[in-house]
């Protein structure tokens, strides 16, 4: 069996402490980093590759936003997958995540279970049931100079 290599960016320990429980609990899962604060994080994307982040907005040294715009600046192969998880729900921090490349933005608190059904979805494991989006957003952007603009499909789950 394969397994998701997986990386947690968050300051809160007591919160990576259940996460980890809860992975350590799985066969399908290696759990590659855990850090505290965003400058970490990118060390520990660098070396240890991980496919999916769960990524915290609130760090410090750099916040979760300053991560999404460092990996996008990386010359990479192959980025990670990035799922944030945050007690920050404002519409423009989840705008400017999803914008910057998360591809999940889930508001604490949250089911562990959700979470990891986002995470097999992500990695192709399980189809996402369209039926049970509990939401989700087009995001435009700019095609070209002439300003067309198309939709790059995001979903965004709260």
């Amino acid at each position: 069996m394969k397994k998701i290599n997986i990386g947690i960016a968050d300051d809160n320990k007591e919160f990576c402490d259940i996460l980890i429980d809860y992975f350590s609990e799985r066969e399908d899962i290696d759990l590659v980093f855990v850090s505290h604060d965003g400058l970490k994080t990118i060390e520990n994307i660098r070396a240890k590759q991980p496919e999916i982040l769960i990524l915290d907005m609130i760090m410090p040294h750099l916040d979760g936003l300053g991560v999404l715009e460092s990996i996008n600046s990386m010359e990479r192969e192959k980025y990670p997958r990035t799922i944030v998880l945050s007690a920050v729900g404002q519409e423009t921090i989840t705008q400017k995540a999803i914008n910057l490349g998360a591809e999940y933005y889930i508001v604490k608190p949250f089911n562990l279970d959700v979470l990891m059904k986002r995470i097999n979805q992500m990695v192709g494991i399980e189809s996402p049931d369209d039926n049970k989006l509990h939401y989700a957003r087009a995001v435009l952007t700019k095609e070209d100079e002439n300003d067309t603009k198309f939709f790059r499909n995001s979903y965004c789950f709260i």
